[in-house]
């Protein structure tokens, strides 16, 4: 599996958290399957080569696969699913950073919630005309310069705010860290709304509740600590995420997982391991 990641410009970078170019020639005639953890970044995937026939399959577990089309929004994952590869492809990602896919796209958030849908599904037009641009072009530069036009042009249209979702957003990592976090006191005193209040806005802005949204970042918090200090133990890693003890941290990372901590870093995990692409 070959992966090359690309940084969008400044302005750009606090929504965008990065494109992603990635091609799959398989070794073997047998397709290949893995496990994804949940993904709180919603992305657009442009696929470049092949047809439809050449299907990718993505299935959460109590659903039957969807076989992936051309161009697709990535969703919101809030619960692993597993993806597999039938034959090679080539692709272009666009992966935005938590909570700000909604800054470019009027669409429902909570459509857009473990469910992959077409360009064609969604209606949205103007990415099915960049994604037949994407596909004649042949040097990834001149794709990388597509795709900053495209979204500058799309952020420029729209007026410039802070709105209370992005407070949310930009406060929360910092809180959740420092003690045992608890919603409540965080919207009262972090936000100065009530946490009914709170939940109304953060569930139609996202299309989860707070609650979730938090147990999933911790959860990517302790899966980019993982990736990043590998000799560190994991009980230090459950007390640094906040989690109550080491038994809270095994029960959750199986449930966004599939498996234990020890096990998932034994196992090989080609896309997961290859792209990398939880926000920071």
């Amino acid at each position: 599996m070959l992966y090359r990641e690309y940084p969008p410009s400044i302005t750009l970078a606090p929504y965008i958290h990065l494109y992603g170019e990635l091609q799959y020639i398989p070794q073997q005639l047998a397709p290949i399957s893995e496990v994804v953890p949940p993904l709180l970044g919603r992305g657009i995937i442009f696929r470049l080569s092949g047809n439809p026939e050449e299907t990718i399959l993505m299935e959460r577990v109590d659903q039957q696969p969807y076989s992936l089309k051309m161009g697709y929004v990535l969703p919101m994952w809030t619960e692993p699913y597993k993806t597999t590869y039938h034959w090679p492809f080539h692709m272009v990602a666009v992966i935005f950073r938590p909570g700000q896919f909604r800054h470019f796209f009027k669409l429902p958030m909570e459509e857009l919630v473990n469910q992959v849908y077409s360009f064609e599904e969604l209606g949205l037009k103007e990415l099915q005309e960049l994604h037949e641009q994407l596909w004649e072009t042949q040097a990834t530069p001149q794709r990388l310069s597509l795709l900053e036009a495209f979204f500058l042009k799309k952020l420029g249209k729209r007026e410039p705010s802070y709105d209370f979702t992005d407070h949310f957003l930009n406060k929360l990592p910092h809180s959740f860290l420092m003690d045992q976090f608890q919603l409540n006191r965080f919207a009262k005193q972090e936000l100065y709304k009530s946490p009914k209040h709170m939940r109304r806005l953060v569930q139609n802005s996202l299309g989860i509740n707070p609650k979730k949204y938090e147990s999933i970042l911790r959860f990517t918090w302790s899966m980019n600590q993982l990736d990043r200090n590998p000799e560190q133990s994991f009980s230090q890693i459950a007390m640094e995420a906040g989690y109550t003890d080491l038994s809270h941290f095994g029960r959750q990372f199986r449930k966004y997982t599939g498996s234990s901590p020890s096990d998932f870093l034994k196992a090989k995990h080609p896309f997961v391991d290859t792209t990398k692409w939880r926000d920071d």
